[in-house]
């Protein structure tokens, strides 16, 4: 498909056209949809969406309060260091859903 001056390649099997980009289509086991992903029932994903804010938040407090003691403390430490890389990994835990399953060819 020619979209100005791009040419864009057919969506997999199981995926369908969303603008530029393929996305998966929901299906039998997670048939709610929702502009980024799929899910049992709507209050499913209204939930893992509200898990995922509330995390990051929570993550964005740790981080914040640990800069804080880094600065009163100066840059030595070491420990502070290593509860701030552990905050940052957390942060990323909430997107850690699984992927939906994609049809066999």
């Amino acid at each position: 498909e020619k979209r100005g001056a791009w040419c864009y390649g057919h969506c997999p099997l199981g995926f369908e056209r969303s603008g530029s980009r393929c996305r998966s289509m929901c299906g039998a086991e997670y048939p709610s949809d929702s502009p980024r992903m799929c899910g049992r029932n709507p209050a499913a994903i209204a939930g893992a969406v509200a898990e995922m804010v509330t995390d990051v938040v929570r993550q964005v407090v740790t981080v914040t309060s640990l800069v804080s003691d880094l600065n009163e403390k100066g840059l030595h430490a070491a420990g502070g260091l290593t509860r701030t890389m552990q905050a940052l990994v957390d942060m990323g835990k909430p997107f850690a859903h699984p992927m939906c399953p994609v049809p066999a060819a």
